[in-house]
């Protein structure tokens, strides 16, 4: 059952991405869109689990930027579960801010 729950999840968000692009045009747009994301799996206890796949997902379709997820996991995040969603995003967080470092030291050259 839990699989599905995540499964449709991540349907919904795969559907209605192109709209959600166009309304995080900005930054502060995108970290506003991650606090929101933040507090409804929060207060919906069959989300708190996929919060991590949720935000991979909204990345993978170009909702939320590599710059908007590195700020919310190190300044942005808010108190309510927010040990917990770091946990679950730490390795893309890494991962992003590898890349980040990568292309800061690729600019330098």
């Amino acid at each position: 059952m839990n699989l599905k729950f995540e499964a449709q999840a991540l349907v919904q968000i795969k559907r209605h991405s192109p709209v959600l692009e166009m309304l995080t045009t900005e930054p502060k747009s995108e970290i506003s869109l991650l606090k929101h994301v933040q507090l409804y799996a929060y207060n919906e206890p069959r989300l708190t689990k996929y919060f991590g796949r949720i935000v991979l997902e909204l990345y993978n379709t170009d909702v939320l930027s590599d710059s908007a997820i590195i700020f919310w996991a190190t300044k942005g995040a808010k108190p309510e579960g927010k040990s917990g969603f770091l946990k679950q995003t730490e390795a893309l967080v890494r991962k992003l801010e590898a890349m980040e470092d990568e292309d800061d030291s690729e600019d330098e050259e």
